[in-house]
């Protein structure tokens, strides 16, 4: 039978392990995307882009989380990890409402203002980008969500949604250059409105699991 220690061990190896591959990936995914929202001419995919390094943040926040779980000398160890995966997924969910807030209003003005008319339509670079990014992210989700199960872990959990709802996110992005590059150029500030929704769900979700982590005793 295995001990408690060997289970925290277990949990850390694997967390950790799943946060070095989601830090790769978005990395190269997050200059893409901003490389291809600039050079491409697309505010969705720049809003992609920014919530994309999101995740970066989330990760490092989770090795340190480990580390932390790792070298503490507590009488209990396992629920001083829970309260340390509380509290980074809190803070996750408050990044993430952040930017949804952030995105959200730059495509309002966008399109109150009007100045998506005069603006130049989206190249295929970014709908190149996004088609990869969809595959790579629901395939992080897939991965990260195995191994949350594993190992019972809200902040994997986290991580595996934050991974969905990016590939939500550029899907959403996908359609907004697709409009666009149609003639309809509204649709990629749209795009950016639409995102921040689907960000902000995923904040309130994160943030709702985590305060019950927080809130349990054992």
């Amino acid at each position: 039978m295995r001990s408690v220690k060997d289970s925290m061990n277990e949990h850390n190896r694997i967390t950790a392990k799943v946060s070095r591959v989601t830090i790769a990936a978005n990395t190269v995914l997050a200059l893409l995307k901003a490389a291809a929202g600039v050079i491409g001419h697309s505010g969705a995919m720049l809003a992609d882009a920014a919530h994309t390094f999101s995740d970066l943040f989330a990760s490092f926040a989770v090795l340190i989380g480990v580390y932390i779980s790792d070298n503490v000398r507590s009488a209990d160890k396992e629920i001083f990890r829970n309260r340390i995966e509380g509290i980074i997924s809190v803070l996750l969910s408050l990044l993430l409402a952040y930017l949804s807030i952030e995105i959200g209003m730059g495509g309002v003005i966008t399109v109150i203002s009007g100045d998506y008319k005069t603006a130049e339509a989206p190249t295929m670079l970014p709908l190149a980008v996004a088609l990869v990014s969809i595959v790579i992210k629901e395939a992080l989700y897939r991965y990260s969500i195995k191994s949350a199960e594993k190992t019972d872990s809200v902040v994997l959990r986290a991580i595996a949604w934050h991974n969905r709802t990016d590939a939500l996110v550029t899907i959403g992005s996908l359609i907004g250059i697709l409009g666009a590059r149609c003639g309809y150029l509204v649709f990629d500030p749209a795009a950016s409105i639409i995102i921040s929704i689907l960000v902000m769900k995923a904040a309130f979700e994160i943030f709702i699991d985590a305060v019950r982590t927080l809130k349990n005793k054992r």
